[in-house]
């Protein structure tokens, strides 16, 4: 697919979703009344505190309004919805769907047998369990990843059926306690094994949701002769993800990557380059326009926007005819922009609504949530022009503020 394309995807989506975007746009209009001086109080404007807050925390309020390239904002639950359920487990991934995401996001990684686990990192001492297994210390070796000597256990040393007698563990128990309660008690899934539950909930819910995959240390799994372009395109194609436009996105921060899904996979399925905190200059406008024809989104680190117009960032990608999502986004302060996080302690819920309403404001597309439910009920609430903050915390976290830190 080629990026910039006028009769492309994203117009059909944005005719597909006219109605539904009516309410955001309401709400955005509203923001922007007020920055162009039409509202002079925010209590003339009836936005309320909150919604306030958006326009008073961005920058360049003269700036123009990106348009939104999917027509709404649509929301992927990033490995589910860890502040509910372990990150990247099956009660993760049913709970994201529960919420109502238009899209589950999934990191993988390869097995010695190339089939495919959502995992953030082939190095099992992150996220598994694997360090408590004595039965398995055999297993832990020395490998140069990325140029660098690891030692650790590898889930290309294991098959399959190994790993999946290993438990997820939560990767932050300082952040998120309550989901670390769970540690060691969930076993690890199988990106297979996620496509058929995600079709059983897609024809159970009457709608059809989509999948974010990336493929993790791609790079070096093509170095040891696994590329994982192909196990993810043999996966896409067995759940039938790749047979209608836009029910698939593959991205990745390797342009290789991403070239290779598009040639073997076709324009149906997306690709979206990865723009991590530290890398915004792949922002700029040539390295935009250089990246690899069929490229078709930017997935962007929410600490890329640091020192950064983001009208302009936005403007940019989308003059570079790319739709533009941002991650990671959750209530939680260390989770948030700096200008809405409450207070210091990370794990506090911080103004969500604002950071919503100001990823609508600049035209962001897709935005990767951590606490799909409560995004939801942002959108739910900006959309309703009733400006009441969404619950905050899942119903299941205790009701003290957790004071531990990351």
């Amino acid at each position: 697919m080629v990026a910039g394309d006028e009769g492309g995807w994203w117009v059909r989506r944005a005719v597909l979703a006219a109605l539904a975007v009516l309410g955001v746009v309401t709400a955005v209009f509203a923001v922007v009344a007020v920055r162009s001086g039409d509202a002079p109080a925010a209590e003339e404007a009836d936005l309320g505190e909150e919604a306030v807050s958006a326009y008073t925390l961005l920058a360049d309020p003269t700036a123009s309004v990106a348009p939104l390239r999917y027509g709404r904002l649509l929301v992927a639950g990033q490995e589910g919805a860890p502040v509910e359920h372990l990150a990247g487990t099956l009660p993760s991934f049913e709970a994201a769907m529960e919420a109502g995401v238009d899209y589950l996001e999934a990191p993988v990684v390869a097995s010695s047998d190339g089939l495919l686990v959502v995992l953030p990192s082939h190095d099992l001492a992150v996220g598994t369990d694997v360090a408590s297994r004595p039965d398995l210390a055999d297993r832990r070796t020395t490998k140069t990843v990325d140029g660098q000597g690891v030692t650790s256990w590898f889930s290309e040393d294991f098959t399959l059926a190994e790993l999946q007698t290993l438990h997820a563990t939560e990767r932050d128990p300082g952040l998120r306690p309550q989901t670390a309660a769970e540690s060691g008690t969930v076993p690890l899934l199988s990106l297979d094994d996620l496509l058929v539950r995600l079709d059983e909930v897609s024809a159970q819910q009457s709608r059809q949701i989509g999948l974010v995959v990336e493929p993790r240390q791609a790079a070096y799994f093509r170095s040891i002769g696994m590329p994982l372009e192909k196990a993810v395109a043999q996966s896409l194609r067995l759940g039938r993800l790749n047979i209608e436009p836009e029910l698939a996105t593959v991205q990745s921060d390797d342009p290789a990557v991403l070239r290779r899904v598009d040639a073997n996979l076709g324009e149906n399925v997306l690709t979206s380059f990865i723009v991590r905190a530290g890398d915004a200059g792949a922002l700029d406008a040539d390295r935009l326009a250089a990246l690899p024809e069929g490229v078709d989104a930017v997935s962007v680190e929410v600490a890329a926007f640091e020192g950064q117009d983001p009208y302009a960032l936005a403007d940019r990608v989308h003059d570079a005819g790319l739709a533009l999502g941002v991650f990671p986004i959750s209530y939680e302060n260390a989770r948030l922009a700096p200008g809405f996080r409450k207070g210091t302690d990370p794990a506090a819920p911080g103004n969500l609504l604002g950071q919503v309403e100001g990823l609508q404001l600049i035209g962001v597309d897709l935005v990767l949530t951590e606490s799909p439910q409560q995004v939801r009920e942002a959108i739910a609430a900006l959309a309703e022009g009733t400006g009441e903050a969404p619950t905050e915390e899942p119903s299941e976290t205790p009701t003290e503020t957790p004071t531990e830190t990351p």
